[in-house]
């Protein structure tokens, strides 16, 4: 049934098998991107996940110590996966990305800890010297604002969407404080030069 497939020729041999030789190398070739690519390729997603989860203001403190966690384990395996290549490139950006994530998840913890410590100091605001009071947590907000302005952004959405809520929490940081202040002064005038 398959005779006419058969080789008829010696030559018609040597060009079967060189042609099974090159199918077989080519194959051996595109199995050995799919195996090199591949670990590299879940590791990408895994990444991909940790930074969003670490540019969410939402998360606990101790959702944050289950992301340094994994960002420990998958930099572990980043490096320890050999790569050739292309793959060594993404391999390359992988590591990177991991320990920019570590570092903007270390920046945003301590600005969100800096926050809590202003908005105890916003409630606890009432009373005598309620002017230096003020601009004690004033400067605290400034400085706290500061801290976000430092935040490097790069083309990625989530680094940009943390730094904008950062800003917009420190403007309703900010808000309470004002409303803190009209309250204590027993006016509602406009305070000059209190915006942020």
């Amino acid at each position: 049934m398959l005779d006419h497939l058969e080789p008829k020729t010696e030559e018609d041999n040597k060009n079967a098998d060189y042609y099974k030789e090159y199918l077989n190398q080519l194959i051996t070739y595109y199995q050995s991107k799919l195996t090199d690519a591949s670990p590299l390729s879940d590791l990408e997603q895994i990444v991909n996940k940790l930074k969003q989860e670490a540019t969410e203001l939402d998360s606990m403190v101790m959702d944050n110590q289950s992301i340094n966690q994994r960002i420990a384990t998958t930099m572990t395996q980043i490096r320890n996966l050999p790569a050739e290549g292309e793959s060594k490139t993404l391999k390359a950006k992988l590591m990177n990305d991991i320990k920019i994530i570590a570092a903007l998840l270390q920046t945003k913890d301590t600005i969100l800890k800096d926050l809590d410590r202003v908005l105890e100091d916003i409630h606890r605001f009432n009373g005598p010297n309620y002017k230096k009071t003020y601009d004690d947590i004033d400067s605290k907000l400034s400085d706290v604002f500061l801290k976000v302005e430092e935040i490097p952004v790069n083309s990625d959405e989530e680094y940009v969407q943390l730094r904008n809520n950062l800003i917009k929490l420190i403007q309703s940081h900010k808000k309470l404080l004002n409303g803190k202040m009209t309250k204590v002064k027993g006016t509602d005038s406009d305070l000059d030069g209190t915006e942020v």
